[in-house]
């Protein structure tokens, strides 16, 4: 979940993944849209570690538990559920509801310099030697399909062996 969402729901069957330190530059730009201030302020400082350096899928209960997601319902409820919330909202006064969104961003959301400088880690870690092999190696491995959103961190994982074995190929070639 690279964007901020004011709320966020999703099917118990369903799972997420923070994708950016396995593939800085092809993950959809979470640092770009402020994914790691984000997800540090909503699950605190250990759980987003975890969650950041493992590129690992979590299922949705646990999304929820660990505060990354609002809610896990089942996928024949989820339709209702958030109908039903954007419907209740909606009903009350824009000025009353402009308020408390000003306030709780201003609360949890970070400082805009703080989202300027993710974006530049972001660009130079997409520039590097590592990262380009990593797109090469994905884009090779049908990156950007539906078939590998689905297996995403399973192909992310097995990125690791195709990148340090053009590493160590391209070392020897060079020695």
């Amino acid at each position: 979940m690279s964007f901020v969402f004011d709320t966020l729901a999703v099917r118990k069957e369903g799972a997420v993944l923070y994708a950016e330190i396995s593939a800085p530059p092809m993950s959809g730009g979470g640092k770009v849209a402020g994914g790691i201030q984000h997800l540090t302020r909503l699950m605190g400082r250990g759980r987003a570690l975890e969650v950041m350096l493992s590129a690992q899928d979590y299922d949705a209960e646990l999304a929820e538990r660990y505060g990354w997601i609002n809610r896990a319902l089942p996928a024949a409820a989820l339709n209702d559920f958030v109908t039903s919330l954007a419907q209740r909202i909606a009903s009350f006064p824009s000025a009353g509801r402009a308020p408390v969104k000003e306030r709780v961003d201003a609360i949890a959301l970070a400082p805009m310099e703080y989202f300027r400088h993710d974006s530049d880690l972001f660009g130079d870690s997409a520039q590097g030697q590592q990262a380009q092999a990593r797109i090469r190696a994905a884009m090779a491995r049908g990156f950007q399909t539906r078939e590998s959103e689905m297996t995403l961190a399973r192909m992310l994982g097995e990125l690791d062996r195709s990148v340090h074995g053009y590493f160590r190929t391209r070392r020897a070639c060079t020695e």
